[in-house]
C-alpha cells in the first residue's frame, strides 16, 4: 500500500535493520479482503511498514525469505515502484518522499 511504500522509501535503512513482525491482520481493510481471497502473510517492519508476502505461506518460509533478501540488499541500490490505481495512493503521498 502506498503509505507503507512511501515510508519505506523515506526511511529505508531504518526499516531494513528493524525486526520483522508477522501480524494476523493488515491495517488496511482492502488488504484483509484480498487475503481472504488469496491467503498470504503480512510482515511489518519498523512497527508500521507492511510487507505482503504473496508467495510464501508459512511463518518459517517468510522469515527465511526476508532474511535472505536482507542479506543481498543494499539500501543505496533500491528502486520503488507501485500502482497508483490499486495501492491506496493519494496526491498527498507524493509530497512525502
Amino acid at each position: 500500500m502506498a503509505p507503507s511504500l512511501m515510508k519505506t522509501a523515506s526511511h529505508v535503512r531504518t526499516i531494513l535493520t528493524s525486526p520483522l513482525v508477522l501480524p494476523e491482520k493488515s491495517r488496511y481493510p482492502e488488504v484483509n479482503r484480498r487475503r481472504g481471497e488469496r491467503g498470504f502473510r503480512i510482515g511489518c517492519a519498523d512497527n508500521n511498514v507492511e510487507i505482503h508476502f504473496l508467495h510464501h505461506m508459512s511463518v518459517e518460509e517468510v522469515v527465511q525469505k526476508w532474511e535472505r533478501w536482507l542479506g543481498r540488499t543494499h539500501s543505496e541500490d533500491l528502486y520503488f515502484r507501485f500502482s497508483g490505481d490499486k495501492d491506496l495512493v493519494t496526491d498527498a503521498d507524493f509530497g512525502r518522499v
